[in-house]
């Protein structure tokens, strides 16, 4: 088969056709929505407060009068609740609630239409996913297959019923990755570098995990000359210019300029005498020290962050000794594939052999040479990923929005293989 052929593009129309099927699936069928419904807690349960209130009030907080459970009931019912907007929140990154409440708003509040949105994100992905394995050039037959082996992903199941940002993040990670490779390897537009930096930092209001991968892309492309100098302002400038809406408006509220209030609390979770013995890679929230500040719960958001931050940065000056330790001790748990403690079920299970399999790709196409700009793209992905695990601290869930750079991996690393060791495998 050929690039280009008549049969190719069938069979690419096929994979791509029957991955968006189960993608579908996956999201409004797979756990029934009922029982979906029912496990909307946690942090989605966070996110769905809201935004329900930012849709019915236009402000960008909690509700004052009902709960998380009384909403999602009220959706999945049908019916009308009136909210009062409580106090203004920006412990949760605003670019999830803020499309949550836009969906809710021109659905007439239908939970439902949130689920597509959700497939919405998955379909986008799945179509972004292929058109990068075709811009890298993938064989044929690999070609093909990339796009069914992500849509498989067990991660990428276990997230289709659920209102976490991870799929949000995941979506403009990709966007990041493809407009790179099409403005890099096609002629740029105009202002480019500036779309792609302001598309590194609306993933950061997504997921704040996000952060360091258009910072280390934008380094490492100036830094091997793909970019210069002045495309580099031009996305830092970007960058600075999505996410500064929401520095200021925080820095109005609070008096203080931060990404989230959530920050400080999950300094002081990951920089404390206890890490070392509570961490595990299956953790998605390490427990504090006992009352590490006395009086912390009576302040408000902001100064809290700031006195856990506070409290994180002394641990760290006071016990040097211990950040080499509790820092390698991230790493292995940023990049050990498998979970550290049992994680039951077979979705679980197919995850951790999933990341297994990408482990020894990703590991060969950074320290080998070969991949071109994919090789930078995902050195960035897990720079990024690593950077901000040693500062704040690394979980498995937090891996699920990385799931496109290590099936992109597989197919890269199996393509160059094939090509040579086998050079004739996948000729005409």
């Amino acid at each position: 088969m050929k690039f280009g052929s008549k049969i190719y593009a069938l069979a690419l129309g096929l994979s791509l056709a029957l991955s968006l099927g189960l993608r579908c699936y996956y999201v409004f069928g797979y756990m029934g929505f009922n029982e979906t419904v029912k496990n909307i807690g946690g942090d989605a349960g966070d996110y769905l407060q809201i935004a329900y209130t930012l849709a019915k009030t236009g402000q960008y907080a909690r509700p004052a009068n009902v709960s998380a459970g009384q909403i999602k009931a009220a959706l999945a019912e049908g019916r009308p609740l009136e909210v009062r907007a409580g106090y203004k929140d920006s412990y949760r990154p605003p670019l999830w609630p803020l499309l949550l409440a836009l969906f809710l708003k021109i659905s007439g509040y239908k939970l439902k239409t949130l689920f597509l949105l959700r497939f919405l994100l998955d379909a986008g992905s799945l179509i972004m996913l292929t058109r990068l394995a075709l811009l890298l050039n993938l064989s044929p037959l690999l070609a093909c297959l990339a796009p069914l082996y992500f849509a498989v992903h067990p991660t990428s199941l276990l997230y289709s019923g659920t209102l976490l940002s991870e799929p949000l993040s995941m979506f403009l990670q990709l966007s990041l990755a493809l407009g790179t490779c099409y403005c890099l390897f096609r002629q740029a537009p105009r202002g480019w570098s500036l779309g792609l930096g302001a598309l590194g930092g609306l993933s950061a209001l997504a997921h704040p995990f996000s952060l360091f991968f258009p910072l280390f892309l934008g380094a490492g492309l100036y830094g091997t000359k793909r970019i210069s100098l002045k495309a580099l302002f031009g996305f830092l400038l970007g960058l600075a210019l999505s996410v500064s809406p929401w520095l200021i408006r925080n820095r109005i509220l609070y008096g203080k300029t931060f990404l989230t209030t959530s920050s400080g609390n999950v300094l002081a979770s990951s920089w404390n005498s206890t890490f070392l013995q509570r961490y595990r890679n299956t953790t998605a929230e390490v427990m504090l020290d006992p009352d590490p500040i006395p009086g912390a719960e009576s302040l408000g958001a902001a100064e809290r962050c700031s006195a856990y931050s506070h409290a994180a940065f002394k641990f760290m000056r006071e016990n040097w000794h211990l950040v080499p330790a509790i820092a390698a001790r991230k790493i292995v748990g940023a990049a050990t594939p498998i979970p550290e403690t049992p994680r039951e079920g077979i979705l679980e299970k197919g995850r951790a052999l999933f990341q297994v399999i990408a482990f020894l790709p990703v590991l060969w196409l950074l320290i080998l040479p070969g991949a071109g700009l994919f090789r930078l793209i995902l050195a960035s992905v897990a720079g990024g990923y690593l950077a901000m695990a040693v500062l704040t601290y690394p979980s498995i869930r937090f891996r699920a929005p990385l799931i496109w750079a290590e099936t992109l991996a597989v197919f890269v690393w199996l393509d160059l293989m094939a090509k040579r060791y086998c050079q004739n495998s996948f000729q005409e």
